[in-house]
């Protein structure tokens, strides 16, 4: 199969006959007690020789600019430092990687954008960075995607909107779709397409025995079944193909408040996203005003409608109803536009402490919450809202893939958020802690995507005792030591 590379304007074949994580948040660490052998490996010089003349240019150690700059994530809080680095540009690369790490019983962590990096790679492991990975190829005619794990969200949408199509993204544009879509793939468009996963038609990934594989519905339906919101506990991804959704012209824009308004705004929204369609999506966000570089707090609230402008104009209408929004950019657009324009990347290097839960209704007494959260002086808080309740994603049956929760309303992502200084890590620390313990008593769940804050005893939470027994016997089969451990990690099954 051949991709076009935008990144770097050339074509990148990838090999078929070859050819991700927990976290230091909040004081919480994934580690795996039920792993069956210790992953305990110190490299001598020749065997990093070995893996360098198999890769020549693609493998780091330290002491090296490559390896510095591979080594960081996204969330700047993370610091990690691995015994070897590889920098995949194949799958080859990976499979590679991978049967090296057998060979040496190394872990093995996987990073692309490194959104989702919060397990810090230790010195036993070798970390694969697959940033380099960009080929994507749009099929126009079957509305399908197939990418490999370097591609982001704003890259998928220009690839895919040249032919009036789209699919389901993170909210930001520089998380990886791999990545994403292994974790759930939630984002602002469940009710309107379903979510990341549901759209997952098959994936070529790498086993932990350096087998490659196809998996999908009909080749390996277990591990299928897995990856579509287990995360990447189960596979080295080396390129996915999504169902795409004809997508143009959207009605979308943004509304911002002041924090004053919350209670009469959210009064207003809990009556009107009982009657809007699926093809309306709602985001709701608070921003402290140190984050919003704002007098005060605000609020904001996106909406996105896919469809006629004139029927849309009539919905958004009766939200705003009597209501006075500081700043009104609704318009007819691209959808492309609205997430090249509307939609903020906060950028790399940013430190991050989060809790991600799932909330029934956005009751007064929820909102004071939420209002007192961001409206504290030395806040550096913002609460990211999606409203998720019916539609697409809903009338799947539970049973369908790993995901659970598909009755939710309410998922909140409440982060710290922050640059520089690492003596602001203890305020952030507190700050997320301080939100976590009063939103507890309504706190109906986690999504997998933010499990790393409470740790693996929410596992349960997330999935259900049956659905996470049957995770962790295809962890066993696939990953029976937990190579894959520096993620949100489901262990396998003793």
């Amino acid at each position: 199969m051949t991709f076009y590379d935008h990144e770097k304007s050339r074509e990148n074949i990838i090999n078929g006959d070859v050819a991700g994580d927990g976290t230091a948040s909040i004081g919480i660490s994934f580690t795996n007690e039920n792993k069956r052998k210790p992953l305990n490996k110190s490299l001598s010089a020749n065997e990093v020789e070995e893996l360098s003349n198999k890769l020549p240019g693609s493998v780091f150690t330290k002491g090296s600019s490559d390896y510095e700059k591979s080594r960081l994530t996204w969330n700047g809080t993370i610091e990690q430092h691995p015994s070897i680095i590889v920098q995949a540009r194949s799958a080859g690369d990976i499979k590679a990687a991978v049967d090296f790490a057998i060979k040496y019983n190394l872990g093995i962590s996987v990073k692309a954008t490194g959104h989702g990096a919060l397990v810090p790679a230790n010195k036993n492991t070798l970390l694969i960075d697959t940033s380099r990975m960009k080929g994507i190829l749009v099929n126009s005619e079957e509305k399908t995607a197939t990418f490999e794990p370097g591609v982001v969200a704003i890259e998928f949408l220009r690839a895919t909107q040249k032919y009036g199509l789209a699919g389901p993204t993170a909210v930001s544009p520089g998380v990886g779709m791999t990545g994403y879509t292994l974790s759930g793939g939630y984002g602002d468009l469940p009710r309107v397409f379903g979510l990341g996963s549901d759209n997952l038609l098959s994936a070529q990934v790498i086993l932990m025995d350096g087998r490659y594989v196809t998996v999908s519905e009909n080749e390996n339906p277990d591990i299928f079944w897995a990856i579509r919101g287990g995360g990447g506990n189960f596979a080295i991804v080396t390129s996915m193909t999504v169902s795409l959704h004809s997508v143009n012209e959207v009605l979308s824009g943004v509304l911002t408040f002041d924090i004053n308004d919350a209670h009469k705004v959210i009064s207003r929204i809990n009556v009107w996203n009982k009657k809007i369609p699926d093809n309306m999506t709602m985001s709701l966000s608070f921003f402290s005003k140190n984050v919003a570089k704002t007098a005060s707090p605000i609020i904001t609230v996106s909406l996105l409608y896919f469809g006629p402008a004139s029927e849309g104009d009539l919905i958004v209408g009766d939200l705003i109803d009597g209501l006075h929004p500081k700043n009104n950019t609704i318009k007819p657009q691209t959808y492309l536009s609205y997430f090249e324009n509307d939609v903020e990347d906060p950028g790399y290097g940013f430190k991050n402490y989060w809790h991600g839960v799932l909330i029934d209704e956005l009751t007064p007494s929820v909102v004071d919450i939420l209002v007192q959260t961001v409206s504290e002086d030395d806040s550096i808080m913002m609460l990211l809202f999606s409203y998720y309740r019916g539609g697409v994603w809903s009338r799947l049956p539970e049973s369908k893939t790993a995901v659970s929760h598909r009755n939710a309303s309410w998922l909140l992502n409440g982060r710290a958020f922050f640059k520089g200084d690492n003596n602001v890590v203890s305020v952030a620390r507190k700050q997320v802690a301080t939100l976590a313990d009063k939103l507890s008593p309504y706190n109906k769940g986690v999504p997998f995507t933010y499990v790393e804050y409470e740790g693996q005893c929410r596992l349960i939470d997330v999935y259900g005792e049956g659905k996470l027994n049957a995770l962790k016997k295809i962890k066993r089969n696939y990953d029976p030591d937990n190579r894959l451990r520096f993620n949100a990690n489901i262990p396998p099954l003793i």
